[in-house]
C-alpha cells in the first residue's frame, strides 16, 4: 500500500512539474525584448529584484550561462500560471531587464525592477 501511494505521489509530483515547465516555456517564448539597461552584476540585480518581488509571490530563480529567470506562479509550488517573469541577460559591460507579468501587477513591477538597476 505504501509503495502504491509513494507511486501515485511523484507521479502527481512528475505531472505537475510537467504543467509548470511548459507553462513557463510558453510564457518564455511570448517574453517581449529587454527594455531596460544595468551596469550592476546579474547576482546584485537578482537579489534586489528578487527580495522585491518576494512582496508579491515567492520568487524563484533559474540561472543558464549568462542568463537568469526570476519567476512566480500564482498558485503557489504546483504552478497554475507563471505570475511574473523578469529575465536578466548579461552581455558582458551591461545587463538587460525584460519583464512580463500579470497586467494587475505591471506597473509595480516595472517601478521595483528600475529601482534596481
Amino acid at each position: 500500500m505504501k509503495v502504491i501511494t509513494a507511486l501515485i505521489a511523484s507521479l502527481a509530483v512528475g505531472l505537475a512539474k510537467t504543467a509548470y515547465a511548459e507553462d513557463l516555456q510558453q510564457r518564455l517564448s511570448k517574453m517581449p525584448p529587454a527594455t531596460q539597461a544595468s551596469d550592476k552584476s546579474s547576482l546584485e540585480l537578482e537579489y534586489c529584484i528578487g527580495v522585491g518581488l518576494a512582496d508579491l509571490a515567492l520568487p524563484m530563480s533559474i540561472r543558464g550561462e549568462r542568463k537568469v529567470l526570476i519567476f512566480a506562479g500564482a498558485e503557489g509550488w504546483a504552478i497554475d500560471s507563471v505570475a511574473y517573469l523578469v529575465a536578466i541577460n548579461d552581455e558582458g559591460t551591461r545587463r538587460t531587464v525584460g519583464i512580463q507579468s500579470n497586467k494587475s501587477w505591471d506597473d509595480r513591477i516595472r517601478a521595483l525592477v528600475a529601482s534596481c538597476l
